[in-house]
């Protein structure tokens, strides 16, 4: 059935990561409504809840937060535009840069189809999987109204379903239209995730900082925050609304447009721009592909370079988004601090309330632990997950082939490869770490360094056991399976953490979710059974992925 034309196959390939972002917040947000009498239903509750609130306007707006819908989207808004954006750019840099590179493309149009038909059904597919994880997001959302008895209907939570999906496709959008000018599709979906991260940073800065509220204009997520449907004080705002539809229409429609008219495996050459020669190259004699050649050969001398310089790319552009967070959320996080304890001075219930943040290194390190660390293993998650993408299609590309027919044996390749995916992850660990330290040491936030090296190096392992579990599953499925299974996985690790404590889950489900083995260690410093439970499960995945891809016959 899917198989019957581009836009039933688009429809296929995003089928599995639609409906993991439809269920999966749908299902976080049930059980924060759920849970809304329990957590906050007495009087003095509800006046914490307020006082802590106005500390985190930088995070989402505090409006009608003593009623479940108010509550849900305070606590859960924000993550609810930012993490279907990471599935959404991620899928949107695949859909004709990710297929271009594999030669799929190619393929495609000889058969022949024109650009345009193509590009067209391609962009109806992912605007229908966006379609898709609205309707199941929202059915969701209304279900838990009704079951919490929330103040809103059924309209209101298809529309916040919908602004969600809007919100995915900006930023997918932008990532289609960022490919358009790269050569590889990890460095367009790295491009768009660091503006991602500076879109959440500027919003954030406008809130705190009304003398230059200006700089919110420019985040797509200013624009979808001024819709809370589940906020009856807010509502809908339909211009907001058709901003992000705009933003869509017209990156999607430039990409459209740039597609039919450049060269297949080649980025969009800027009018105005010059072209830099390779080293040690006229730029007459190396014509129009000057600007593709390697600026020396340090790349070409071992599979493990190779290997280094291609996901180094994408790193940069993830090390630098997830930096910039750190340090934003550090340089605000000592002047937050002081803020919660002066309130919690005024009240026995507060003083309770906020007894673990008031002050003491500890105190910083839980604080500053929950601000930083509670979204960066998601995060760094994702970025593993295209790392195994990136090795399932090299293998259907034919590019493993030309590697192993060098000869280079298979274990060798394949560990190789793993070993620079690791380099990186230290690269991008090392990042965080010097950003945190330098933000708090100017900041004045007195933080133990081992304990801050053991939380921004135990990231390592979290991305390793993804990493490793994507080659593994490679070994027996395409690479389109590979991507929709990490995604499930993650989803279910993060829901499970989050959600498993509130339900009283037996503590052995909450374990099988790798972030809460990750636990706490800028509060706790490195925990060496967490870890050394992390880091073999990593092994044991690796070493099926390099059993089973020693046996198996290279996929084309």
């Amino acid at each position: 059935m899917f198989l019957r034309s581009i836009y039933l196959k688009t429809l296929r390939d995003h089928r599995v990561g639609a409906l993991a972002w439809g269920f999966g917040p749908g299902v976080l947000l049930l059980a924060t409504l759920t849970q809304f009498e329990q957590l906050v239903g007495s009087a003095e509750a509800r006046a914490a809840l307020v006082a802590m609130a106005q500390q985190f306007s930088w995070y989402e707006e505090p409006i009608g937060i003593t009623r479940p819908g108010g509550f849900a989207t305070f606590r859960l808004g924000p993550m609810l535009g930012i993490l279907p954006s990471v599935w959404a750019l991620l899928a949107a840099s695949g859909t004709l840069r990710g297929e271009e590179a594999r030669g799929a493309l190619d393929l495609l149009l000889a058969t022949p189809r024109s650009r345009a038909r193509v590009v067209w059904e391609k962009l109806a597919g992912l605007a229908t999987a966006l379609v898709v994880m609205a309707l199941v997001l929202g059915t969701l959302v209304w279900l838990a109204g009704v079951t919490a008895k929330a103040e809103y209907g059924a309209l209101d939570a298809y529309v916040f379903g919908l602004n969600v999906a809007l919100t995915a496709g900006t930023f997918g959008a932008i990532a289609l239209l960022v490919s358009q000018f790269t050569s590889e599709r990890g460095t367009a979906a790295g491009m768009t995730g660091g503006f991602l991260a500076l879109s959440f940073l500027l919003h954030s800065t406008g809130r705190v900082s009304p003398n230059v509220k200006w700089v919110s204009y420019l985040s797509p997520l200013y624009y979808a925050g001024l819709t809370k449907p589940l906020v009856p004080e807010v509502g809908i705002n339909p211009g907001a609304m058709l901003v992000l539809a705009a933003i869509v229409v017209v990156c999607a429609g430039g990409a459209a447009w740039l597609f039919t008219r450049r060269d297949l495996g080649f980025g969009y050459r800027l009018p105005l721009l010059g072209v830099l020669p390779a080293s040690g190259r006229p730029a007459a004699a190396d014509g129009a592909l000057a600007r593709y050649a390697f600026s020396g050969e340090w790349p070409l001398r071992s599979v493990y370079l190779r290997s280094l310089r291609t996901s180094g790319q994408a790193a940069l552009w993830w090390a630098g988004g997830m930096a910039g967070f750190a340090v934003w959320m550090t340089a605000i996080g000592k002047q937050l601090q002081e803020n919660l304890v002066a309130i919690a001075a005024s009240s026995p219930l507060l003083a309770a309330v906020f007894s673990r943040i008031a002050g003491g290194a500890q105190a910083n390190a839980l604080f500053l632990g929950m601000l930083v660390f509670t979204f960066t293993p998601l995060v760094i998650s994702a970025f593993a997950v295209t790392q195994a993408a990136r090795w399932a299609a090299d293998e259907e590309e034919g590019r493993t082939e030309m590697v192993l027919a060098s000869p280079v044996p298979r274990w060798r390749a394949l560990l190789a490869r793993f070993a620079a995916i690791a380099t990186v992850l230290l690269g991008i660990s090392l990042a965080i770490y010097l950003s945190v330290a330098v933000a708090a040491a100017a900041s004045g936030l007195a933080l133990e360094q081992t304990h801050l090296l053991a939380a921004a190096f135990g990231l390592v392992p979290v991305a390793l056991v993804v990493a490793c579990l994507g080659a593994a599953l490679a070994g027996w499925l395409r690479s389109g399976s590979v991507t929709g299974g990490l995604i499930l996985y993650v989803v279910a690790s993060f829901f499970v953490m989050f959600v498993g404590p509130i339900f009283n889950w037996p503590k052995a489900l909450i374990r099988l979710s790798i972030y809460d083995v990750y636990g706490s260690p800028l509060a706790g410093g490195w925990d060496w059974a967490a870890m050394s439970a992390l880091t073999t499960v990593a092994g044991v995945c690796l070493a099926l992925a390099t059993y089973r891809f020693r046996v198996k016959d290279l996929a084309r």
